[in-house]
């Protein structure tokens, strides 16, 4: 038997005919072939489970696995192997039906063995062709879905743009829409959960003592704004320390707090609930752009509260 890499290709001999099978086996050994013959099905699912074949000749007519059964069993369980049945005159509706299931090839009985010999050449082709595919197909794979993955970190980025847009206009439209500080409170807080889709969060404003602030209002999971509840310790503690530095601060299982400045004043403090330990990341980023916003809305409302006052005085 040629060895594998010398030989055409590895071909497994599914023929219950003893003579039929040795005629085989020697045309195909000179034809250049490495050849392995079994007699029924269940030594060919023996065959397949210890060597690699490229194809299968196959008897339609055997006992106990006839052929029809054995190639569907090829075709789920190796279906990399190309089947080229082997039958005698008569059976053209058995020869339909295995193109159907797959086969890529039929010769008749009595064997033709130029015709074997043209059949499984054309076979080989195609079988050799079809592994190719699948090769470059399973190499396709990590890549398309790379490409899914990259595409759906895009879409991602781009719906978290748009939601942080749209927080940024109305935040603008604050500006210029007359409203009262409870107003632009309330806004900060729904553009909050809006754009960050924060656990929780609240915010404070400074008292005339600089070390105090005092809850105004909040928000929780489900966007729900309402006047804040009496703030823990370790909460204001935390708001009280980015008041008091200008700057963002965070602890790890405390939260984080977030002072909005404008004109060189701490007009809020935001607490945000799930995005302590840290002044990195892209919530940090966003909540860069959109402070100077929130915290210019604070003073337009407070300036034109204090020219109504003034006024009506």
């Amino acid at each position: 038997m040629p060895e594998p890499h010398q030989s055409k290709g590895r071909i497994l001999v599914v023929e219950d005919e003893e003579m039929v099978g040795g005629l085989l086996e020697l045309w195909l050994h000179k034809d250049g072939y490495a050849v392995q013959r079994a007699a029924s099905f269940e030594q060919a699912s023996m065959w397949m489970g210890k060597e690699p074949f490229d194809l299968v000749t196959l008897d339609i007519i055997m006992p106990v696995v006839g052929g029809m059964q054995a190639l569907r069993w090829f075709r789920e369980y190796h279906p990399e192997v190309g089947v080229v049945m082997i039958t005698g005159m008569g059976n053209i509706n058995l020869i339909l039906e295995s193109m159907r299931l797959g086969a890529y090839s039929y010769v008749t009985k009595p064997v033709n063995m130029e015709q074997l010999s043209r059949e499984l050449a054309r076979a080989m082709e195609r079988q050799r062709s079809e592994a190719r595919r699948g090769q470059h197909q399973r190499q396709l794979e990590p890549k398309l879905e790379e490409q899914a993955r990259q595409l759906q970190t895009a879409q991602a980025g781009t719906a978290a743009h748009l939601k942080e847009r749209e927080g940024q206009e109305r935040l603008v439209r604050c500006q210029v829409e007359n409203p009262t500080s409870q107003a632009v409170c309330q806004t900060l807080m729904e553009v909050l959960h809006q754009v960050l889709e924060v656990e929780a969060a609240v915010l404070y404003q400074p008292l005339p003592d600089p070390e105090r602030l005092q809850a105004v209002v909040a928000v929780d999971r489900a966007g729900q704004v309402a006047q804040a509840s009496p703030p823990s310790a370790q909460d204001v503690s935390l708001a009280t320390q980015a008041c008091r530095d200008r700057q963002a601060v965070g602890r790890p299982g405390a939260g984080s707090a977030w002072p909005l400045v404008c004109h060189g004043k701490v007009l809020g403090v935001l607490w945000i609930k799930g995005l302590d330990g840290t002044t990195s990341g892209e919530a940090y980023r966003i909540l860069g752009r959109l402070s100077p916003l929130a915290a210019l809305a604070l003073w337009v409302a407070e300036m034109k509260e204090t020219l109504g006052s003034l006024i009506r005085d």
